[in-house]
């Protein structure tokens, strides 16, 4: 009986051993759950935004508005929808909970871009004719302020904590608002045509791509004084901060490396090879994982943000043009413009091997030249 026992106990140890051993072997690669939201992906001069179920990864519909979109925003406090219409020359406000067009804005003949204030319940909206900045409360829907420019803005963008503006401008120069209470625009360097134009995370100092002499030029924003110019041998294109603000990526979608700059530091570190003309990027928040999309090599680059070192290269489809992460920080989606497609890498099977590939989890056909999209909660 003893030894019956002993053998029935030695069977039961050696039955729970392996399925310890299935657990451990699972635990080493942590499943990716399902997220309970959707894409919403807006799709070259088409006024239908594609929808698609990112826990079933299909396309689940189509949302229509009045006129072409060309630009997304999200309102995380209101569960509202914020759609631009750039030739139109309008804002849309969509409810997301009742999935309903609310209200409308027009604002000009010739509207480019749209951020959240950082600051306040407000959108800023950048508009070519006439040239302006102009300040939209959400609580009314109507025009709070505008800020009149001296030549079409390029590129925008607004303080976190401080009440600065900085706008470049078509024709030369960097537009500068150093108080909004005022409004007075002060033009920098008139001479020289810069590009995108961003506020270090403290608001303190503007960065814009100089096109001119191919480098960085930060300027401070309460005075509009010159700091520095940083030279990155590149027509800065794209800008990516890391979530603390303390590191900026940066490509021009030709050369086949990645500039590393520290903003508070002023100073570029290097330049890391990423793949062929690399362009947009996204800087992961729960992992030290930098994505980089490649054009012309149809690819997905993931860097470490810590070491610039490539941990693994995911093929994708034509022309990826965009890339994002979900809130979770499970899935990567990157639009390929060539393809019409969306590709979903999912992150948690990301491992660095030898041959530093990663696989494909899916693909979801958006439609025709997908431009951007937006990631929204169920």
């Amino acid at each position: 009986m003893n030894a019956h026992l002993t053998r029935r106990s030695l069977l039961r140890r050696s039955v729970g051993a392996l399925f310890a051993g299935g657990a451990a072997l699972t635990g080493c690669r942590k499943q990716a759950l399902p997220f309970p939201g959707f894409a919403l992906v807006v799709t070259a001069e088409s006024s239908a935004v594609s929808l698609v179920d990112l826990a079933a990864f299909t396309l689940a519909g189509k949302l229509e508005f009045p006129d072409p979109v060309t630009q997304l925003l999200h309102h995380p406090e209101s569960g509202n929808v914020y759609a631009l219409s750039a030739d139109a020359g309008r804002i849309h406000e969509f409810h997301w909970p009742t999935r309903k067009l609310a209200r409308s804005l027009k604002l000009g003949r010739a509207v480019r871009e749209m951020i959240l204030d950082p600051n306040q319940p407000a959108l800023w909206v950048s508009l070519a004719d006439p040239p302006s900045l102009v300040a939209v409360a959400l609580d009314g829907f109507n025009t709070r302020m505008r800020i009149e420019l001296p030549a079409s803005p390029f590129s925008f963008d607004a303080s976190p904590y401080r009440p600065h503006m900085a706008a470049s401008l078509e024709g030369g120069g960097l537009a500068i608002v150093a108080d909004l209470e005022t409004g007075k625009v002060e033009r920098v360097r008139p001479t020289e045509s810069f590009g995108l134009v961003r506020f270090r995370s403290d608001g303190r100092q503007v960065i814009t791509a100089n096109l001119t002499d191919r480098s960085l030029s930060i300027v401070r924003a309460e005075d509009c004084e010159p700091v520095v110019d940083l030279p990155v041998a590149m027509e800065a294109r794209n800008f990516c901060f890391k979530p603390d603000g303390g590191q900026l990526f940066v490509t021009d979608g030709e050369r086949d490396g990645v500039t590393i700059v520290y903003p508070y530091s002023t100073e570029v570190d290097r330049a890391v090879l990423a793949g062929k003309s690399p362009g947009a990027m996204y800087a992961c928040t729960g992992l030290p994982y930098l994505l980089v999309a490649n054009r012309l090599s149809s690819d997905v680059t993931i860097l470490d943000m810590t070491t610039g070192r490539l941990v693994a290269i995911v093929p994708v489809g034509n022309l990826p043009n965009f890339v994002t992460v979900t809130p979770d920080q499970q899935y990567a989606l990157a639009l390929n413009q060539g393809s019409g497609d969306m590709a979903v890498i999912r992150l948690t099977n990301v491992r660095s091997r030898r041959n530093k590939t990663a696989p494909l989890f899916t693909m979801v056909a958006v439609g025709d030249t997908p431009q951007s999209m937006i990631v929204l909660p169920q």
